[in-house]
């Protein structure tokens, strides 16, 4: 009797958890036509600049990203080239809460002088421990005026 109540909760316990996965979002593919970071799109908005856009100093940034990818309310913000070689980097700050797993509002500024025609305004993951598996970017592609 103790053996049939045992299986009895175990089989309902898989049962129950075969049930809770079908609830599972699959995210939507995201067209990376245009060199956007796809698997990232839903920890980072870049509200501006625009994909391709053309943009020169100073040149304001703004957008969401969740919460831990600050750290003391800072999020790093690049300009690269085309051949990933940084022309600018400031720390953008978040302009709410950002401990907080929801998506949190920053903006910055970036004064720059390139003669490339083309780069990536990109987005990192504040990362203070280094570690590699916590590294993450998100990069837009941009053209210089």
């Amino acid at each position: 009797m103790r053996t049939l109540t045992l299986s009895s909760v175990i089989l309902s316990a898989i049962a129950f958890a075969g049930c809770s996965m079908t609830n599972v979002a699959i995210p939507e593919p995201v067209d990376t036509s245009a060199g956007m970071s796809s698997s990232l799109s839903s920890e980072v908005i870049v509200l501006s600049p625009a994909p391709d856009s053309i943009v020169k100093s100073p040149l304001t940034v703004s957008g969401q990203a969740r919460g831990n990818w600050f750290f003391e309310a800072n999020i790093p913000v690049s300009l690269e080239d085309e051949d990933g070689t940084v022309i600018v980097q400031v720390g953008a700050m978040a302009e709410s809460e950002w401990m907080t797993p929801d998506f949190v509002p920053f903006s910055g500024v970036l004064v720059f002088t390139t003669d490339k025609a083309r780069g990536f305004l990109v987005v990192r993951k504040d990362n203070p421990s280094g570690l590699p598996e916590n590294d993450a970017e998100y990069k837009v592609p941009v053209r210089f005026q």
